[in-house]
């Protein structure tokens, strides 16, 4: 197994962490930008229609307005868009920073 000393050890978990995080962080974006921005807004299981407004009752006691989610689901897409190429680029770093540590402590640990 290979050792969490030195600085290839380190390198090698940071790494694994970047990928792991880029990972999660890719499969929300993925997940954002394929949702319907056009989806019919919900309120307690029901369609809403223009005009409607939802009033939600617990913890925070919080409403919103079929316009106001339209516009949330629209933003929630756009956003999901912009951050695909970051989580990309996070979790490849991450993956060839972790592969390029291992492969560096396995040539050190049979180099001698």
């Amino acid at each position: 197994m290979a050792s969490t000393n030195g600085p290839l050890g380190v390198i090698r978990q940071v790494g694994g962490l970047a990928f792991i995080a880029g990972a999660i962080w890719l499969g929300i974006s993925i997940f954002a930008a394929n949702a319907d921005p056009g989806a019919t807004p919900e309120c307690d299981g029901k369609k809403m229609v223009p005009g409607d407004r939802c009033i939600v009752y617990g913890g925070g006691s919080d409403s919103y307005t079929y316009e106001s989610k339209l516009a949330d689901q629209r933003d929630g897409k756009e956003q999901g868009e912009q951050h695909l190429p970051l989580a990309i680029a996070l979790t490849g770093i991450g993956a060839v920073t972790y592969g390029g540590a291992l492969a560096g402590q396995r040539r050190v640990s049979v180099g001698g």
